[in-house]
Parts: C-alpha cells; structure tokens; sequence
C-alpha cells in the first residue's frame, strides 16, 4: 500500500481546496488511523469542526479519537453527544457511545443505549449487527448484576445466531442444487 502516494493526493487535494470539510476529515483519519500521528489528526478534526461545527461524520470520528486514542472519556463524551444530537438513530455512533459508558462503569446507561440499539437494528433488518447486540446486552445486564436478563439476551443471541446459521446453510445448499 502507498501511503506516500495517498497523503501526497490529500496534501494536494487541501492545496487546491483547503475548506473541503470530508476530505480535511478524511486526512485527519488517515492520519490517526494510518500514520497514528494524533497530534497533527487532532488539528485537522478541529479545523473541520471550525468550517462546520454540525458535521456529523467528523463530530463521530472525533468523539471516537478522543475515546481509543487520547483516553480522554470527557471529551469523547462531549463529541458523542453532539454526534447523537444531529442523528439520533446513527448506529456507529450509538454503538461507539455504549463502548465508552462500558468503560466509564456506567453500565446501566450502556445498557439502555443497547436497548434503542437493538431496536434500530431490528427496524433496518440489521441481523448480523443485532446478533453483536443482544451479545453485548447480555454482558451489560451480567457486569450489572441482572442475571436473569443477561442469560434472556444471551438466549436472543444464541437463537438468532443458530436462525442465520441455518439461513446460510439453506442458501449454501440451495447453490449446490443450481
């Protein structure tokens, strides 16, 4: 992979336009997530945010960077918020969001941002992520000590696993039959 040539086309790409807010974001990621040059991702997150304080993606990143890569709980919980706030119903955002409440013990919040988790997955027919759901769920109500619901979402794991294993199987016979 030719990650000279990538970070030359973005230095290009802000030469030429230095107020393209997806591509500053994009360049701040590749920077955290490639390079793992935080301090210089910080600032281009930031500029971002100065051209365009509701943008969503980068308001998610951002609260992302601040939870993996800075331990910095507050401020993540600052950039989640405004994430949630612009989109309610974003997954990546929400799921993010329960990771840092899991790690800050607030495991009673996590479990009710399960919860509208689950329920937006099972909206969009989002199995496979409902599956990592109702996993997560059932080690929430369990670190809470709410035995009873942990082992009824382990048991929603355990069938909806085994009901999109069979799926799979039906299909991948199904091809063999064709």
């Amino acid at each position: 992979k030719d990650y000279d040539e990538a970070e030359k086309n973005y230095r290009k790409a802000l030469e030429l336009n230095p107020t393209l807010s997806n591509t500053i974001g994009n360049y701040a990621n590749f920077l955290c997530d490639i390079r793992e040059n935080y301090d210089k991702a910080e600032k281009y997150y930031r500029k971002v945010l100065e051209l365009e304080p509701n943008h969503l993606i980068v308001n998610g990143n951002y609260a992302a960077f601040f939870h993996t890569n800075r331990k910095n709980y507050n401020e993540a919980e600052k950039y989640y918020h405004k994430a949630l706030e612009l989109a309610p119903n974003i997954m990546y955002a929400n799921c993010n969001y329960i990771e840092l409440l899991l790690v800050v013990d607030r495991t009673k919040e996590a479990i009710a941002y399960f919860k509208k988790s689950c329920e937006l997955k099972q909206e969009i027919g989002d199995s496979l992520n409902l599956i990592s759901s109702y996993l997560g769920l059932a080690g929430a109500y369990a670190k809470n000590g709410s035995y009873k619901d942990a082992f009824e979402f382990m048991e929603k794991y355990n069938s909806l696993k085994d009901t999109m294993n069979l799926q799979e199987q039906a299909r991948a016979l199904e091809e063999l039959e064709t």
